[in-house]
């Protein structure tokens, strides 16, 4: 290991320890923390309260998941690509893969498109009124909204069922989160005139 190598590990290995303090530190500063501490309490002595609650954000989540996992499938752009090969050298194997190689010699699947768009797109999108009309902003806006409730719902999850100090970081993981967001939209620039 040269020198460099070991400045660059060691380099690493201090940010990780660092990282690690911070999290601890604010665990502990959550669980000294009056406002979580009541919340923990409540939550803990109402059961029927963070029964709904957890309900609440377990079903944001697995929308989310779902909206972001079957949405580039019902809403057809015309981008997608489906092809799935079944080569020669798999019809030699042995098992399941094998007899459908056999059986499907010759046939192509595969899935998938590629989309992206700048914060400043999705501005003009949504002041144009096309986040609906066209298909790659209808595909973009459910995806969108999938990663939205899968992010809040995740996290509201853990807020909910975890101990008060857990539930400072990670309400202040998500707090960080929209705030970088919010702040990239802001920094797109205004949306387009007229």
């Amino acid at each position: 290991m040269s020198l460099d190598q070991l400045k660059h590990w060691l380099r690493r290995l201090l940010i990780q320890v660092v990282f690690l303090i911070l999290v601890l530190a604010v665990i502990a500063l959550g669980e000294w923390l009056p406002p979580f501490r009541i919340l923990h309490d409540y939550l803990e002595t109402h059961p029927a309260v963070k029964s709904l609650f957890s309900g609440v954000t377990i079903s944001m989540t697995v929308i989310g998941t779902l909206l972001l996992a079957f949405t580039q499938f019902l809403v057809r752009v015309g981008d997608e690509r489906l092809v799935l090969t079944v080569g020669k050298d798999a019809q030699n194997r042995r098992g399941v893969v094998g007899w459908l190689a056999r059986r499907f010699s010759g046939l192509k699947i595969t899935a998938g498109f590629h989309d992206e768009a700048s914060f400043r797109e999705v501005k003009r999108a949504f002041q144009k009124g096309i986040w609906w009309e066209k298909p790659r902003w209808r595909r973009f806006t459910l995806m969108g909204l999938g990663a939205f409730l899968l992010l809040y719902g995740l996290f509201g999850l853990f807020i909910v069922i975890s101990p008060a100090g857990v539930k400072l970081l990670m309400a202040a993981a998500l707090v960080y989160a929209s705030l970088r967001t919010a702040w990239g939209f802001y920094k797109a620039g205004p949306p387009e005139k007229g």
